[in-house]
């Protein structure tokens, strides 16, 4: 089968979205030449506590951030839902709606060391590739299960022709956080230059986490 386009997932609260976000895409953007990026805001997140910002806020946020960057999509499947956002009906999801394309769901490596637990995880991964992004406090896993799963599936190049594999790209990482950004507000201090100045005038306009 012919690979129509290369798809990056990008999911989360995004509450709210900041730099760190968008310089990891658009680093994958340029380095692996994905050619889009969707990122997918979730309703009720299964392994964090509900957001602060409520889901029309944080869609547009998203809307403010996103708007000027060829290849980055503003994607709601997850907001539609009533259920909690399972990462496996998503990417079900997508593989309905783009059935040629290359699904490749990019996750933090704090996250990785715990995707056992999710949801129908082996399911995910006959769906779409990994593409694990290193954060400087959660270093890859040395052994278990996940580390056999990063020895067996690991790549140091990414083709879009096939799936089961896991990427971790060399990026610059930026060190800034949501949980960072609303601790800042909630301090009553500025977190401009830490995100998108369009997404800091909404929160000065709305106080949505002062």
């Amino acid at each position: 089968m012919a690979i129509a386009k290369s798809i990056g997932i990008l999911g989360g609260t995004f509450d709210p979205i900041h730099f760190g976000h968008l310089r990891i895409a658009l680093q994958l953007l340029e380095a692996i030449s994905l050619n889009e990026i969707h990122f997918i805001p979730c309703q009720q997140p299964v392994h964090k506590s509900s957001p602060l910002a409520n889901t029309e806020q944080r869609i547009h946020m998203l809307e403010l951030a996103l708007a000027k960057q060829t290849g980055f999509i503003l994607d709601t499947r997850e907001t539609q839902r009533a259920t909690p956002s399972f990462t496996l009906e998503t990417i079900q999801s997508l593989h309905e709606d783009f059935p040629d394309a290359s699904l490749n769901l990019i996750i933090g490596s704090d996250e990785f060391c715990i995707f056992n637990t999710w949801y129908n995880w082996q399911t995910i991964m006959s769906l779409a590739n990994l593409i694990v992004i290193l954060r400087p406090e959660c270093p890859l896993p040395q052994a278990g299960q996940m580390a056999e799963l990063l020895n067996s599936y690991q790549v140091s190049k990414l083709s879009f022709n096939a799936t089961q594999q896991i990427y971790v790209p060399m990026l610059l990482p930026l060190t800034v956080s949501s949980s960072h950004i609303r601790q800042i507000c909630k301090n009553g201090l500025s977190p401009r230059y830490l995100l998108p100045d369009l997404v800091y005038f909404y929160l000065q306009k709305h106080q949505i986490y002062a």
